[in-house]
């Protein structure tokens, strides 16, 4: 399994990209608000479908996986999750605040 840390001193960061004909499960998430304010952290699948004959040039789809509220000061985390991403991991926050730790573990399958 891997881990990724993710800092939330940008509103929107990647957390990792999935390689090409694979899947990523996330298993576990982990958000530690260390700032002053509650924060709404939201994970993300950023990718581009397969074209098919109606459309053979399709546009990058961002779809919301989990959305997680943390109070000021908390700390949450989710196990035995099943969250699958096909792209890019984006996770995105409602306060920028270098005090805000979103950590994922997850596994690669095909």
């Amino acid at each position: 399994m891997t881990t990724v840390v993710v800092t939330m001193d940008s509103a929107t960061k990647t957390a990792f990209t999935v390689p090409a004909n694979r899947i990523a499960k996330i298993k576990t998430i982990q958000v530690l608000n260390g700032s002053a304010s509650d924060v709404i952290i939201t994970i993300q699948d950023a990718f581009i479908p397969s074209p098919t004959i109606n459309n053979s040039s399709p546009s990058e789809v961002t779809i919301d996986k989990k959305v997680i509220k943390v109070l000021a000061g908390d700390d949450v985390s989710l196990d035995n999750q099943d969250i699958e991403i096909l792209g890019a991991c984006l996770v995105t926050s409602t306060v920028k605040d270098a005090n805000i730790k979103v950590t994922i573990s997850f596994e690669l399958t095909y």
